[in-house]
């Protein structure tokens, strides 16, 4: 059986995160995971503090740090009226970016669920600033949960762009409208920013009129391939909206999230270069600010 890894820092930032990955968990029939991490039980880290006791006196007290963050994980549980009897959860030892990737980069994980802080942005999520190393480093797909509509999402919009790198973006859409029942909206935001745009509508000249017919022609020639994109993936039962953008302010991020906003988007799935340098020049341009900006869930298909 798949499994779905739900980071748990065991603050309020981390509740959503919990019952989001849960009851995706039980929707996609995978097995959840909720893992925990501390650095203050860590025995590198407390090398030097335990440099003058013996080894009996560190392993109590790093277990007692684990214990305490395994009661602590029990009482969320009940807080969030959640029967925990069948839920594997753990506290480990160590640094949470560590960690977590650890355990992520098996084979057998389907997705990772990481909580949001809207006060401090990505900088902190998972136990203190790992967010940025696992959307780079996970083979994985992520789920960001930014808010509650991400639990049972209605709207999925694909930020698609015609690349492979959207393939398992379009495939995990399929298979969360399937088991939410869900509308898919299939959005390219065709970029036709150019100089002479912002003038247009008062300086008519050749260049202006060539501009815009260059980019009716191109709305054209997407159109029909966004087209022929909806009529496959309603080939596969599902309720699917195709949209073509045009951004003519030269920010597809705020296009992506304008569309999200005007349509009442419970979730984003955009695809993601898997590893490497070009991922973090992905991550840095596009994905990255969405995830930043983007008022609702994102989840990041890998």
């Amino acid at each position: 059986m798949s499994r779905i890894i739900i980071a748990d820092s065991l603050s309020r930032n981390c509740d959503l995160a919990l019952q989001v990955g849960l009851d995706w968990a039980a929707k996609l029939s995978s097995e959840p995971f909720v893992l925990h991490a501390d650095k203050l039980a860590d025995y590198e880290t407390l090398d030097s503090v335990f440099a003058h006791l013996n080894l009996e006196v560190h392993q109590n007290y790093v277990q007692s740090i684990l214990d305490a963050n395994t009661n602590a994980i029990s009482e969320q549980f009940k807080r969030l009226d959640i029967d925990g009897t069948d839920i594997k959860s753990e506290s480990r030892s160590g640094d949470p970016s560590d960690i977590l990737l650890q355990e992520v980069n098996t084979d057998n994980v389907e997705l990772v669920v990481l909580g949001h802080n809207t006060h401090k942005g990505l900088a902190n999520l998972f136990l203190g600033g790992v967010t940025e190393s696992i959307l780079h480093k996970s083979k994985h797909s992520i789920l960001i949960t930014k808010n509650d509509k991400a639990d049972a999402p209605k709207k999925i919009m694909i930020a698609y762009d015609f690349s492979f790198h959207c393939d398992e973006a379009v495939n995990w859409a399929l298979k969360l409208a399937n088991s939410f029942n869900a509308e898919i909206h299939l959005v390219n935001i065709l970029p036709c920013y150019y100089q002479g745009h912002h003038i247009a509508h008062s300086l008519q000249n050749g260049f202006n009129d060539a501009m815009e017919e260059m980019i009716n022609e191109s709305v054209k020639s997407v159109e029909a391939k966004l087209q022929s994109k909806v009529e496959e993936l309603k080939s596969h039962g599902a309720t699917v909206i195709g949209k073509i953008v045009l951004d003519k302010e030269g920010s597809v991020p705020d296009k992506l999230n304008e569309y999200v906003d005007e349509n009442d988007i419970d979730l984003i799935s955009m695809g993601s270069h898997a590893k490497g340098k070009i991922a973090e020049l992905f991550l840095g341009s596009i994905a990255n600010k969405m995830i930043k900006k983007s008022n609702v869930s994102i989840l990041l298909a890998k």
